[in-house]
């Protein structure tokens, strides 16, 4: 592939997205997730299984599980690709949860790999499929996160 200021351009396009779609993830931001997001978008995790539509995967990802008072995802290692309008992106994602258990908030981490696909639309790059594949989590989260 040759590197062009196009290309620079779009792997920070996407890798912001990345950024942004994490944050809203944490802060429980419909609005923001949407944006980051394709209508038509199909999505996959380890604990909550496959997802078809923007509206399906908004629905599971912005609810408050009982006890879930906070959450925090870090996105590293990212290899990007663009080829054209559309480009990929392999990374990894480490997780805290905090969880309020009796009278205590508990940290419950977690680690996972991603595998987004991007699309280029009118409106800036968005996820059209992702995929998130836990490698290690503390058990009790499976348990939070159950739909």
């Amino acid at each position: 592939m040759t590197i062009t200021n196009q290309n620079s351009a779009d792997v920070l396009a996407v890798s912001k997205l990345i950024s942004r779609y994490l944050r809203c993830l944490d802060t429980h931001d419909a609005p923001g997730m949407k944006d980051c997001l394709t209508e038509d978008l199909e999505a996959f995790h380890t604990v909550t299984g496959p997802l078809k539509g923007r509206d399906a995967f908004l629905a599971l990802t912005m609810m408050e599980p009982p006890g879930l008072k906070m959450s925090q995802h870090y996105c590293t290692n990212q290899e990007i690709t663009i080829d054209g309008d559309r480009a990929t992106c392999l990374s990894y994602v480490f997780a805290q949860h905090v969880v309020a258990m009796g009278n205590e908030e508990v940290l419950m981490p977690g680690g996972a790999h991603y595998s987004h696909e991007f699309v280029r639309t009118p409106d800036g790059w968005r996820i059209a499929r992702l995929r998130c594949d836990v490698t290690w989590i503390d058990p009790r989260l499976a348990d939070v996160y159950k739909p």
